[in-house]
């Protein structure tokens, strides 16, 4: 698969950084990078991307604070969060903060290529959806009867709150 949306990797180890977009790349994802949190949200902020990886473990901001972070200035940015600790509390945390995947940073690259292209399958599909909804979105309600508009109007003229 070759994914279209640049994805971003956040994370403080320059090394892994290096190694998983390579690898990415080699694979035909378009990848940028960001050495640390603060670096990443700027990126976000500054830049269209839609997709983030990013490390549990990083100094400056957790992954979940990272995560909040990220939420409340794009919400439909799609975050998929690693860690080397397999906590399950952890994971279901992170779901709940809004991660759409919990992935071991330890896994093979091929297990987190395969996670990574079922994540982005689902969400660029369900935001294909959402636009196509919201463009067309006055063609999908029925036109009101004819016979209720007349009715309403009265109510409508009447009301000094609405006028």
């Amino acid at each position: 698969m070759k994914a279209s949306e640049p994805i971003i990797l956040i994370d403080n180890d320059q090394a892994w950084l290096e190694t998983l977009s390579e690898y990415l790349q080699d694979k035909g994802f378009f990848v940028e990078t960001a050495e640390g949190p603060l670096t990443g949200l700027q990126r976000l902020e500054a830049e269209d991307i839609h997709v983030a990886v990013i490390d549990f473990e990083m100094p400056e901001m957790n992954g979940l604070e990272l995560l909040r972070a990220i939420r409340e200035r794009r919400h439909f940015t799609v975050v998929l969060l690693l860690s080397s600790e397999e906590d399950p509390r952890l994971a279901e945390r992170a779901r709940q903060a809004g991660a759409q995947a919990f992935l071991s940073k330890t896994m093979k690259p091929q297990l987190l290529l395969r996670e990574l292209v079922q994540v982005l399958t689902v969400c660029l599909t369900l935001a294909a959806m959402w636009k196509a909804l919201i463009e067309h979105f006055d063609r999908l309600l029925p036109a009101p009867e004819p016979e209720r508009r007349p009715l309403l109007l009265p109510w409508f003229r009447g009301n000094p709150e609405l006028n």
